[in-house]
């Protein structure tokens, strides 16, 4: 015992420590954590070895109080225990509130580790446990600090199916953190959750409860976004249903000016039902110069093998839109599919 104790106080020898105390401890849980208690006081061995150790085996009031000890002494990483604690056995019989404090431990007062509390409350959801009350709260103060979105892609799974948990018994919150989200500097970077790749639970939930409101959410915040640069209409074309949502978008781009530059933008021909809105916004805003360039790029999305080489008269090329409806629906986005600029030849299919 006393040589396995002298590992741990080597900080790359960790994981041996932890493990050799885990195994014990499945065999005597209450022997094992008096003893890695009187080691956490003394500091007989490193604050690492000691949340190894208690990681190993099943959780409890003790193992709880032990880490929050550490980490308030200074002798582990906040990091580190977010990671370390991840391993499944220890939280099986936590209570709510005893998994609250952890998450509170790691997480830190200023919330500077809050992505690691969303890895632990996805675990927490993934072997089932409930998720309500304080618990329920803190899981949306660490979704709701800018901190919790992460800088990688990995990270957003957890996020994803976290927020869609949340989502499903408290709605109303779900929608004010889409708000939140898409006015985050960070959504310029990766595009959550508007860009594919990065779960769709959250979306997929949202959407189940309220399509028109989903929608109308991320079209506001793209009129409202203060840099005019189109990304979140843009973006919004990787979820948006053109076909089955093309009452939200042709009504609410009906709207004003503003609102149709902004529908213009997150349309592509590249998807079914481009054309009907194209059209509809057409006939309404004929001269806007912003609506016609934007849908202009978005006719020019057809798909692979397919382009639309238009630079005459936008008043002809509407009209061409017109007739290509027709196209369109006859031939299933044909492959091939030319629309010339008049008096060049009518179009080919």
């Amino acid at each position: 015992m006393a040589a396995v104790e002298e590992v741990g106080k080597d900080r790359r020898a960790a994981g041996l420590f932890g493990a050799y105390w885990g195994q014990y401890g499945r065999h005597d849980e209450a022997r094992t954590g008096a003893r890695l208690d009187d080691m956490a006081t003394a500091g007989d061995v490193t604050g690492r070895a000691i949340v190894s150790a208690t990681s190993e085996f099943v959780g409890d009031a003790g193992a709880v109080a032990r880490i929050e000890g550490l980490i308030a002494r200074g002798w582990v990483e906040r990091t580190f225990v977010g990671v370390a604690l991840r391993r499944g056995g220890w939280r099986a019989h936590l209570t709510q509130q005893q998994f609250r404090r952890v998450l509170a431990a790691v997480v830190g007062p200023d919330f500077a580790n809050v992505s690691d509390a969303t890895e632990l409350l996805t675990l927490w959801l993934s072997d089932g446990r409930p998720l309500a009350g304080r618990l329920a709260d803190y899981a949306w103060r660490c979704l709701e600090h800018p901190g919790a979105l992460p800088p990688t892609g990995v990270g957003f799974y957890a996020y994803d199916r976290l927020a869609a948990a949340l989502t499903k018994k408290d709605p109303a919150r779900g929608f004010a953190l889409l708000e939140w989200t898409l006015r985050q500097p960070l959504f310029r970077a990766r595009s959550y959750p508007l860009g594919r790749g990065y779960g769709d639970a959250w979306w997929e939930t949202l959407r189940a409860l309220d399509r028109r409101r989903v929608v109308e959410t991320v079209l506001t915040a793209a009129l409202e976004d203060p840099t005019g640069d189109g990304a979140i209409a843009w973006r919004l074309r990787d979820r948006v249903d053109q076909e089955g949502d093309a009452d939200i978008l042709t009504g609410w781009g009906l709207e004003s000016e503003g609102h149709a530059v902004v529908v213009a933008g997150g349309i592509s021909a590249g998807r079914p039902g481009f054309w009907p809105i194209a059209t509809a916004l057409i006939d309404a805003y004929p001269e806007d110069g912003r609506v016609r360039s934007r849908l202009t790029m978005g006719a020019r999305e057809l798909g692979e093998d397919v382009y639309v080489p238009y630079d005459g008269p936008w008043e002809a090329y509407a009209a061409q839109c017109r007739i290509d409806i027709d196209i369109e629906r006859r031939a299933g986005m044909a492959r091939g599919l030319r629309i010339r600029s008049p008096g060049r030849g009518d179009e080919e299919g």
